[in-house]
């Protein structure tokens, strides 16, 4: 999949892989601007109706999202043969659990953690949803100065 164009983007790098899709790195291809961002895409295979209407349907509430730590939908459309992607703030980070792994960090430091990670689920009932695709790799701790998590669609590949 690396190099494929998809809309204004090129595809980089597989960035892991969800129940739904994949979700890869991707620039823009087109050079109106340079911007690196995070596109997913429907598993091959997973294209039946019900599975592409769920993906249009994730489309549609992440649009309708605005939270500082969850990453925001850019852009969306089909593919040339049909399937819908969704094109995502990219985030740099490590995946929580790895996180306090690598920072060595008590059970209450760890505990912390988790209440900040949780927040934005506090901030409108219409992602509750995301509750049923949460994991570890769902929340990404980022590498920035002002070490926020976020929460992303996305596990390890």
């Amino acid at each position: 999949m690396e190099g494929r164009r998809i809309g204004p983007y090129q595809l980089l790098h597989s960035l892991g892989k969800g129940g739904m899709g994949s979700v890869y790195a991707a620039s823009r291809a087109d050079q109106e601007y340079k911007k690196i961002v995070a596109i997913k895409l429907v598993t091959s295979g997973l294209d039946s109706a019900e599975m592409l209407r769920r993906f249009r349907n994730e489309r549609q509430v992440l649009a309708g999202l605005d939270h500082p730590c969850i990453a925001r939908l850019l852009d969306g459309g089909s593919t040339d043969d049909g399937l819908p992607y969704l094109v995502m703030e990219f985030v740099e980070g490590l995946p929580i659990d790895r996180y306090c792994e690598a920072h060595h960090l008590s059970l209450t430091e760890r505990l912390k953690l988790f209440q900040k990670s949780v927040r934005p689920f506090n901030m409108h009932t219409k992602i509750w949803w995301c509750i049923a695709i949460s994991s570890p790799a769902t929340f990404w701790w980022d590498r920035m100065a002002n070490r926020n998590c976020w929460i992303l669609d996305r596990e390890n590949s």
